[in-house]
């Protein structure tokens, strides 16, 4: 599908701000002129700023060695600064702020807080109604997009399809880790079989991360993030991947292969993503996943 913009009504320069559980590296965020808000991490009587004060490893440490982990997202002060310096730049106009699903965390009230702060219409608070790459994939479009100049309402149309399609699977290796971080109740009920099998896990439209499958091994579960996922793309649009995972990246490595071997799926680009501390903290070091989003500027 393809998207042509126009000039007129067009917005002025935008500025792109979300949080760290979109698994956006320093790299991609400069490469795109997006702002990234650390999120929060507390264990031994201490609080952390992801990706300045730990990474993934001392999470993973730190699991190993029964430490509870706790996690919250920027502050109402950490967005209002953000907003404010994110306007003090040349021309900015306008700030899109995407975050972590609101179903998953409290960062979108702390973003809408403190947009009260700021000139009505100035700010646009978007729930991702995701997490991980997937959500990184959504914020780099629209950072991509709004580089365009397009008018508010194609910019905001973009928008609101990404939220729709864009999507995730991933498989967990070790269950006790998500058992312990309490954010899939759902699989409480099926503790004795996540023990054995290996839960596949994805995130409805609401936000909410849900039960797809359970599988008997990793490699099967490897086999089935393939599968959902080339099924769940069809031929309205061109695809972009983001492959992600813990510790081990070969699983991830074989599952990026596989979907470049199949010439027959409409896909743009694919990108390889460790996830970050945050998203560690309750999975632990066993995961491997596919996200993939619609490239809406061919």
């Amino acid at each position: 599908m393809e998207w042509n913009y126009n000039n007129n009504n067009t917005m002025g320069k935008i500025a792109i701000i979300t949080d760290s559980a979109s698994d956006i590296t320093p790299e991609m965020a400069a490469e795109y002129g997006i702002t990234v808000l650390p999120m929060y991490i507390s264990f031994g009587g201490k609080t952390y700023k992801e990706g300045q004060d730990l990474n993934s490893q001392q999470v993973y440490r730190a699991l190993d060695q029964g430490h509870k982990i706790h996690t919250a997202g920027p502050s109402i002060g950490d967005f209002m600064k953000a907003y404010a310096q994110a306007f003090k730049q040349d021309d900015v106009e306008k700030i899109y702020s995407i975050n972590l699903s609101g179903k998953l965390s409290g960062t979108i009230n702390s973003a809408m807080a403190a947009k009260k702060n700021f000139p009505p219409g100035k700010i646009e608070i978007i729930d991702s109604k995701n997490a991980t790459i997937s959500m990184g994939l959504m914020v780099i479009e629209i950072a991509r997009l709004a580089q365009r100049d397009p008018s508010r309402q194609k910019l905001e149309q973009a928008i609101a399809l990404l939220v729709e399609k864009n999507s995730f699977f991933a498989a967990i290796e070790n269950f006790k880790y998500v058992l312990r971080s309490g954010r899939t109740p759902f699989l409480g009920s099926l503790l004795a079989k996540a023990l054995i099998f290996k839960p596949v896990v994805s995130v409805n439209q609401h936000g909410k991360i849900y039960l797809k499958r359970m599988l008997k091994n990793k490699n099967s579960a490897i086999r089935e993030l393939y599968k959902q996922t080339a099924q769940a793309m069809t031929s309205d649009f061109h695809w972009n991947i983001g492959i992600f995972y813990g510790l081990d990246r070969g699983p991830a490595e074989e599952l990026k292969k596989m979907f470049a071997q199949n010439k027959d799926l409409p896909v743009k680009t694919i990108m390889l993503s460790q996830i970050t501390a945050v998203i560690s903290a309750h999975t632990g070091p066993g995961i491997w996943g596919a996200a993939f989003g619609p490239s809406l500027d061919l």
